[in-house]
């Protein structure tokens, strides 16, 4: 069996309270928190109102591309692959 390895370059987090190393950093100092109302759909089938929704994050940032193509890969993959650029 092989082992696999994994090399980590860098951090870059990509949260509700902020992106980038600096925004997430002074987020935490400040004690901000991301929890607000639920915008990125209709959350009325639900219990929860309210969650950690990443708003302020660009994908057209990481991912050069034209716009259409940053809506095809899913929300959760264009994060990890910014997550990886960020600083």
């Amino acid at each position: 069996m092989s082992q696999r390895r994994a090399v980590i370059t860098g951090i870059g987090p990509i949260t509700c309270i902020g992106y980038g190393r600096e925004n997430f950093w002074n987020a935490i100092l400040a004690e901000k928190s991301g929890i607000n109302s639920i915008a990125s759909f209709d959350p009325s089938v639900f219990r929860v109102r309210s969650a950690g929704e990443i708003r302020d994050w660009d994908p057209e940032v990481f991912f050069f591309a034209a716009p259409f193509e940053t809506t095809r890969p899913l929300r959760a993959v264009r994060s990890r692959v910014g997550a990886a650029g960020a600083r």
